[in-house]
């Protein structure tokens, strides 16, 4: 007797305003499956997730438990639920026959005769077509008006802005960062010495994240910073779905609005800056090496940020983390760790406690554990919040009565500044915890196969080892005789799923969940 076990999988995207509900398509594939002689067995349902892409965890599960014969056919509504790229179809199709599983669409009758193929390569073209049909009409009649009125058209805003009544607004505090970083630049400052100072001095990118390399680089081209509105310069996304932030659109495609956006840093910094990105690049990067514990690394005698130095002995280069504290005027005595010792030290210890075959095991574990707490203490923090919500609101009412009442004043004008700024502020976290509190839980499966990624690290590029402490290390506090390496989880408490292995450096909400202390060599000097 032929299988006739089955699997249903079923997708609702944000962009289709008119397709069936999940539960309606399980509704009729269990109609179907009925009438055919189908058991259904798995269930898998993805919303809110685009068919023009293969990162859908519900899908890629549904693609791992047909390889283990779980069931003989998946059933779908109709094919452009399993997929709206012609790649993506085919690759999957392909992947399935070869573990026994065969696709059926429940609305569209085809079988393996030669017409039905050729049937199924055009509905195929026209969920693609749709697709992007879609996307240009939503750029059309949407986004582009609103860019032409310089309004914000979604994701998150550079640092040094938040976005009020769908329009770009000043953060002080962030834009106060930004001038510095710019002029830093200006004055001939490379990223390592920025990423120290930042450190040193607490400042930080967007959400709290660390600056880095990547980050530094993005802001420094922004030219929203003086002033220009831009909208429709990065390229579409490519076969995989994927995004180059750096790579642009030709000129005449971008929109730019001078004095569309509030200026933050002056014509005259902002080419400055361009400049010396043209300096270093004709004098080219080939001599120069990369600390890649740049910001993460501080002194445990008195807390300052270490920062890569080099000394040249009878022609011998020789490169070291130096204390920052002693540049400073204090009178730290720490040692100076070797780059090359202490940087094998730091990539030894996160190849061998946490991406390692068998460390990763233990570590996915770990990062569970505490993200089923961080899940536990949303209530609690959700209360706190509107706490100081309720009462910094009251305060806005008080000043308001006050000014009413012809009490105005200019201390008056800036505590209500600084009431709606922390208002502000507070209805970021809000909805941020909220939307956590509703995100699913990364699986163990998951978070291994992201781990998976890195690969064996010790023998990896400057780059890619950068890339990983980036990751995983929250700071490496050195004394004379070791390292304590404080590790991150990779994800944040409640994060989406979908959201591991992005390329996010530090995903908000992030903790501890590992210290590792490693004794180290006596390559240090004074």
């Amino acid at each position: 007797m032929a299988n006739k076990t089955a699997a249903a999988y079923a997708r609702f995207s944000s962009d289709n305003q008119r397709a069936e509900s999940i539960d309606a398509q399980f509704a009729d594939i269990d109609r179907y499956a009925e009438r055919m002689g189908y058991t259904v067995v798995a269930r898998y349902a993805d919303e809110a997730k685009s068919a023009t892409t293969d990162r859908r965890p519900e899908f890629q599960r549904m693609i791992s438990d047909a390889e283990t014969g779980a069931f003989a056919a998946v059933l779908v509504f109709k094919l452009d639920r399993f997929s709206r790229d012609r790649y993506d179809f085919a690759f999957y199709r392909r992947k399935l026959a070869r573990s026994g599983v065969k696709i059926v669409s429940i609305n569209e009758n085809l079988s393996d005769d030669p017409e039905s193929v050729i049937m199924e390569s055009v509905l195929e073209g026209m969920a693609e077509y749709y697709s992007r049909n879609l996307s240009r009409e939503v750029m059309r009649k949407g986004l582009l008006p609103n860019a032409e009125k310089c309004i914000f058209n979604g994701g998150t805003p550079p640092l040094g802005y938040d976005i009020r009544d769908r329009h770009y607004v000043i953060n002080p505090e962030e834009a106060e960062t930004v001038r510095i970083i710019f002029e830093m630049y200006a004055d001939g400052l490379g990223y390592d010495r920025i990423i120290d100072r930042c450190a040193a001095e607490n400042r930080r990118g967007k959400n709290g994240r660390r600056l880095t390399k990547s980050t530094l680089y993005d802001l420094l081209h922004n030219e929203r910073y003086k002033g220009v509105y831009i909208y429709n310069a990065q390229t579409s996304k490519d076969s995989d779905g994927r995004r180059s932030r750096r790579k642009m659109k030709p000129d005449e495609e971008i929109i730019r609005i001078p004095d569309g956006v509030p200026r933050i840093v002056s014509d005259e910094t902002f080419a400055r800056v361009q400049q010396m990105f043209e300096k270093r690049k004709h004098l080219g990067n080939n001599a120069k090496r990369e600390y890649i514990l740049s910001g993460k690394i501080f002194c445990g005698k008195c807390g300052s940020a270490m920062c890569g130095r080099s000394s040249n002995n009878d022609g011998i280069i020789y490169n070291y983390y130096d204390c920052a504290g002693k540049k400073n005027g204090h009178l730290c005595r720490a040692r100076s760790p070797r780059a090359d010792v202490i940087e094998k030290v730091v990539i030894d210890a996160i190849y061998n406690e946490v991406l390692s075959p068998e460390a990763a095991e233990t570590f996915a574990d770990k990062v569970i554990a505490y993200m089923d707490g961080a899940r536990q203490r949303l209530p609690a923090q959700l209360g706190e919040i509107k706490k100081v919500l309720s009462d910094t609101e009251r305060q806005i009412e008080g000043i308001v009565e006050a000014v009413t009442a012809g009490m105005y004043s200019p201390a008056l004008n800036q505590k209500m500044a600084e009431l709606e700024a922390r208002k502000e502020i507070y209805l970021a976290r809000l909805h941020d915890i909220e939307r956590r509190a509703a995100t699913t839980m990364a699986s163990r499966d998951e978070i291994l196969r992201y781990l998976s990624t890195f690969g064996d690290i010790r023998s990896a590029e400057p780059h890619e080892q950068r890339r990983a402490v980036e990751v995983f290390v929250d700071k490496i506090v050195v004394t004379d005789g070791k390292a304590e390496i404080s590790i991150l989880s990779p994800v944040g408490g409640g994060e989406n799923a979908s959201e591991i292995g992005a390329g996010l450096s530090a995903p908000p909400q992030r903790e501890i969940v590992l210290i590792i202390s490693r004794p180290l060599q006596k390559n240090t000097r004074r």
